[in-house]
């Protein structure tokens, strides 16, 4: 393989290219199933380049499904079958042209600016060194306050005791299951839904069922049916911009359509 490699002339980040060079010649069928790419340190040192450019490459085409890297086998190029599409992808692709929707957020970069701007002013918080001490589970009281002052004016009636802190959805959805759910109940969803709540379902044993939506969201009669016939412990539900179909409920829909969510 390295024989007669050669990078692609452009303007692309130098792994980008070294995963287009390997990608042509897994198409074109000069690597075939099954076979084993040379040692990182020897692609890098042919060509010239560091070892970390050619793992972020060679990482590149494992998301993308054509290559599998296994312990005692080293990296080769793996099987797919006609149709077969890559495996889930936590991040947005990073191909220049390429608008990527896999991630629920706006092609533009005004998070990575906020964040930006936030940084240098962490230091001169008076809770700044703090942030190297043990807290409780909920989440120090300060911050607690903050968000339910936060969200004074929209919901809740500031009670600093009625928030806990989460690091991100999918923490904070598990800890809710491990909280009102025991192994072997049901929870529904959407027919359709996040993909999150499945993995999450599997971890705590639960039987996570699928309930039939339409253009507006879940119908309530399915809904019904299920909770009859099933006596579901919980329903997950996302109202606003649904993961994946983008659905939104405004709120007046989201009450009538589901007025008995509460009492699953």
């Amino acid at each position: 393989m390295l024989q007669d490699l050669r990078l692609p002339d452009d303007e692309s980040p130098v792994y980008r290219r070294l995963a287009d060079a390997i990608a042509e010649r897994i198409a074109a069928g000069t690597l075939a199933v099954g076979d084993r790419l040379p040692p990182q340190r020897e692609i890098a040192r042919a060509l010239g380049i560091n070892v970390t450019t050619v793992t972020r490459a060679l990482s590149t085409l494992q998301e993308q499904g054509l290559l599998e890297a296994r312990p005692g086998r080293g990296t080769t190029v793996a099987a797919r079958d006609v149709g077969e599409k890559p495996g889930f992808v936590s991040s947005p692709s990073d191909q220049s042209g390429i608008i990527d929707l896999s991630v629920n957020r706006p092609a533009t970069t005004a998070y990575l600016d906020a964040v930006a701007a936030l940084l240098p002013r962490l230091p001169k918080d008076r809770h700044y060194a703090a942030l190297q001490d043990y807290h409780p589970p909920e989440g120090p009281l300060w911050a607690r306050v903050a968000v339910a002052d936060w969200f004074k004016s929209v919901a809740g009636d500031g009670d600093p005791g009625r928030v806990v802190l989460a690091a991100g959805a999918q923490h904070g959805l598990d800890g809710v299951l491990g909280a009102v759910t025991r192994q072997g109940e049901v929870v529904l969803a959407d027919e359709v839904t996040y993909q999150g709540i499945n993995a999450l379902c599997r971890v705590h044993g639960l039987d996570l069922r699928g309930v039939a939506m339409d253009r507006a969201g879940m119908r309530p009669d399915a809904f019904e049916g299920a909770c009859a016939h099933l006596r579901p412990r919980a329903v997950f539900l996302v109202p606003t911009l649904h993961n994946p179909t983008t659905i939104t409920l405004s709120a007046g829909m989201s009450l009538r359509r589901l007025p008995a969510a509460t009492m699953c």
